[in-house]
C-alpha cells in the first residue's frame, strides 16, 4: 500500500502522544482504522509532533492535538478515536484555510503553520505558549501551497457600512436585475414568466417596461425569459436584446439544430422608440436560435463587454450531471464539437450567425 511505513510512523505518534493511558492491545485497531482512512498520509515526518510540542508526547498539544484531546475520553474505545478523526476532517485547526484531511493526505500539517504563532495548549485546553513549529518538520511540510497564496488575506476591510433597503416586492420569478445605459434612477428586474418591470428608485413604483409572455414558453421549469442586456448605445438606438425560451413550433429552422428539440433557445433585439423607457418596445429579429434537448440547464445570463460584443452564457442543455443521450461520452460542457455548454462572443451588429 502506498506510503504505508510512513502511515505506520504516524499512527505511533497519535498513539503514544495523545492516548497515553490506553492499553497496547488497543493500539492495533487504531492503526488500521488510521491506515484504513488515511492510506496517503506521509506525516511520518514529525512523528509525535504531529500533535504535540514535544517529541515524545504528552501535553502540550498543538492545535490539533488538542481538538483531537476534546473529542476522546477516557477510557476511550477505536470507534471514539474513528469518530474524532472523522470529526475534524472538514475542520481547519490551523487556520491556514485548508482542510486537515487536505492537509493529511497531501503530506503536510494540519497542527502547523510557519511563523512563531502556533498555540499549544495544556490538559485542560487552556493556551500556554505561542512557538515557531518544531525543527525536526522541514518548513517544506508545514503549510498546504494552497495556503501560502491566500486571496483573502489580500482584501482590505474599510469603512463603508452596507444596509439592505427593499424597494420592490411581488416580482413574479425575478431572476435578475440590471441598468440601462442613460437611464438614472431605475432598475429593471427580469422575471421568468415573460415579463421585465422597470422600478423607479426614487417614487419606487413599477410599471411593466416589456411583455413577452406570448412568446415565452416552459416557464415553469428552468425555461423561460433568462435574460435581459441593454444596447451600450442604448440612449441613441433604443436596443435591447433578451435570452428566452420558444416554442420548437414557431422555429421550424435554427441555427444550431438538433434531433431532439424540448425548445429553442433565442436571442431576441427589441427596440423602444423613446429611449426614456415610456415607450412600449417592438420585436425588431431575431439574432440567434439554437435547439435545446431538454427543459433544464439553460443558463441564459446575457451581457455587453467592454468591448461592445454580447456575450452570452449557455448551459450544457440539461440531464442530470450532464449525462444521458445526446451527452455521451464526455457530456456537452467538455464537447468542443456541440455549441452547448458555452460561453459566446457575438457582434451584435452582424447579420450573419454563422
Amino acid at each position: 500500500m502506498k506510503n504505508l511505513k510512513k502511515v505506520s510512523v504516524l499512527l505511533n505518534t497519535v498513539v503514544i502522544g495523545l492516548f497515553v493511558y490506553t492499553s497496547a492491545s488497543a493500539l492495533p485497531n487504531i492503526l488500521d482504522e488510521w491506515r484504513d482512512r488515511y492510506p496517503d498520509s506521509n506525516s511520518d515526518l514529525v512523528e509525535c509532533q504531529l500533535c504535540h510540542q514535544n517529541p515524545g508526547g504528552s501535553s502540550p498539544w498543538n492545535t490539533y492535538g488538542n481538538a483531537l484531546n476534546e473529542r476522546i475520553a477516557n477510557p476511550f474505545n477505536s470507534d471514539q478515536v474513528i469518530l474524532a478523526f472523522r470529526l475534524l476532517e472538514r475542520s481547519d485547526e490551523d487556520g491556514d484555510g485548508v482542510s486537515n484531511l487536505d492537509e493529511i493526505n497531501d503530506g503536510f500539517q494540519p497542527g502547523w503553520t510557519q511563523g512563531d504563532n502556533n498555540d499549544v495548549f495544556n490538559t485542560d485546553s487552556d493556551i500556554v505558549d505561542t512557538v515557531a513549529p518544531p525543527s525536526l518538520i522541514p518548513l517544506a511540510a508545514i503549510d498546504h501551497p494552497e495556503a501560502l497564496d491566500d486571496p483573502v488575506a489580500d482584501i482590505l476591510i474599510g469603512n463603508l457600512d452596507v444596509n439592505l433597503v427593499e424597494v420592490a416586492s411581488g416580482f413574479d420569478q425575478p431572476l435578475k436585475a440590471v441598468t440601462a445605459p442613460g437611464i438614472n434612477g431605475s432598475i429593471f428586474v427580469v422575471e421568468q414568466a415573460g415579463r421585465v418591470v422597470r422600478v423607479d428608485l426614487t417614487s419606487f413604483e413599477k410599471t411593466v417596461f416589456l411583455d413577452a409572455q406570448s412568446n415565452v414558453f416552459g416557464e415553469a421549469s428552468e425555461r423561460g425569459l433568462l435574460g435581459l442586456a441593454f444596447h451600450p448605445q442604448y440612449q441613441t438606438n433604443g436596443l435591447f436584446y433578451t435570452y428566452q425560451s420558444e416554442r420548437p413550433a414557431d422555429h421550424p429552422q435554427t441555427d444550431f439544430p438538433l434531433n431532439d428539440r424540448d425548445h429553442v433557445s433565442v436571442i431576441v433585439e427589441y427596440r423602444v422608440s423613446d429611449a426614456s423607457c415610456n415607450a412600449t418596445p417592438s420585436r425588431q429579429r431575431t439574432v440567434l436560435t439554437i435547439d435545446q434537448p431538454r427543459n433544464n440547464h439553460n443558463a441564459g445570463d446575457i451581457v455587453f463587454g467592454d468591448d461592445d460584443m454580447l456575450y452570452i452564457a449557455l448551459g450544457d442543455g440539461g440531464g442530470a450531471s450532464d449525462e444521458g443521450t445526446g451527452n455521451d461520452p464526455t457530456g456537452n460542457g467538455r464537447d468542443n464539437t456541440t455549441i452547448l455548454g458555452s460561453i459566446l462572443r457575438i457582434d451584435i451588429n452582424g447579420r450573419d450567425s454563422n
